[in-house]
């Protein structure tokens, strides 16, 4: 095999390592245990969530203890008002979009512009 193609073979396996460290980089959490939503309001009224984590529907729980748990949140109305009687911080963003989409682009941007 001559060096140009043992080269050309390095550079293309690097990038599939380099892709699939990519698509991992976001399921870290993923060691997190997972806890139910009644157990997950259990802790929180009970004093033993101090901070929570809201993205959509997916909730990360810092406990007291300095453990973390994940749980499924299903659009309870009253969570919020749950965790601030009980002193939680909540922290929050929009839900995680799958990937790139044409909208997100300049492009995107000048068929928006035009509704």
């Amino acid at each position: 095999m001559s060096k140009l193609n043992r080269t050309f073979i390095f550079w293309i396996l690097m990038a599939f390592v380099f892709a699939f460290a990519l698509s991992n980089l976001g399921r870290s959490g993923s060691n997190v245990p997972s806890v139910a939503y009644s157990q997950f309001l259990q802790d929180v009224k009970a004093g033993r969530v101090e901070e929570v984590y809201i993205q959509g529907q997916q909730a990360r729980a810092r406990m007291a203890d300095g453990k973390t748990a994940r749980t499924f949140e299903p659009g309870d109305p009253g969570l919020v008002g749950d965790l601030i009687d009980n002193g939680v911080t909540i922290r929050a963003q929009p839900p995680e979009r799958p990937g790139p989409r044409f909208s997100d682009g300049p492009i995107g941007e000048h068929f928006r512009a035009g509704e």
